[in-house]
């Protein structure tokens, strides 16, 4: 569902994230965002981290690491959605005046 480098919209306001520095920095809720990683954890959602939010490395079960925001509260509700990006060149194409031939 997620990939590096796709963008996507933060839905989460407020994160509960066991906090032992005082500078991590969270996602904003309503704020695009780019994935520049994918960590993906045994027995929860996989986390995220994006380009222009960069953490320090903290100390978890698996080594230390920067810290990732998981794609899914525990509750299942959804903490980012992907942005579709649409081409709408057809439709501008269609605002533009057709050029009539001329025969001389």
């Amino acid at each position: 569902m997620f990939y590096v480098g796709q963008k996507v919209e933060c839905l989460r306001a407020n994160w509960t994230f066991p906090v032992t520095q005082p500078s991590i920095l969270f996602p904003v809720c309503g704020t695009l965002y780019v994935i520049r990683s994918i960590r993906t954890r045994s027995h929860q959602a996989p986390g995220l981290r994006f380009h222009g939010l960069t953490n320090p490395a903290m100390q978890f079960r698996d080594g230390i690491i920067e810290p990732s925001f998981a794609t899914h509260h525990p509750d299942g509700s959804p903490n980012f959605r992907p942005l579709v990006e649409t081409d709408i060149s057809i439709f501008t194409a269609m605002l533009t005046p057709a050029r009539e031939s001329i025969d001389a």
